[in-house]
């Protein structure tokens, strides 16, 4: 029986404004840190092109995502995350580089 081992990598938003992770390995992506009740989270290949998830995450402050089927010539991951609230606040992008 073959083993493996899976290492979970994880990137603080908005403090890991630019990251490199193995897109081979899932990618754990928190905001503990940040103030509010209700999140959205946006993931994707372009800046405000968010082909690999908009989400709502309700008050979850975290989210697993693997991108391992990404094509070869991604490189680079954007991320962005709304705060939902009367006063909304539209987060900064940050980067997981390949």
């Amino acid at each position: 029986m073959l083993e493996t081992t899976i290492a979970i990598q994880k990137v603080e938003y908005p403090d890991d404004t630019s990251s490199h992770v193995n897109f081979d390995q899932p990618v754990q992506i928190r905001w503990p840190k940040v103030d509010g009740e209700a999140f959205h989270l946006c993931v994707g290949t372009e800046p405000g092109d968010w082909d690999i998830t908009s989400a709502n995450m309700g008050n979850r402050r975290q989210q697993l995502f693997d991108l391992s089927d990404l094509p070869a010539e991604v490189e680079t991951v954007y991320v962005q995350l709304i705060t939902l609230a009367d006063d909304s606040t539209v987060g900064k992008i940050i980067e997981l580089k390949r």
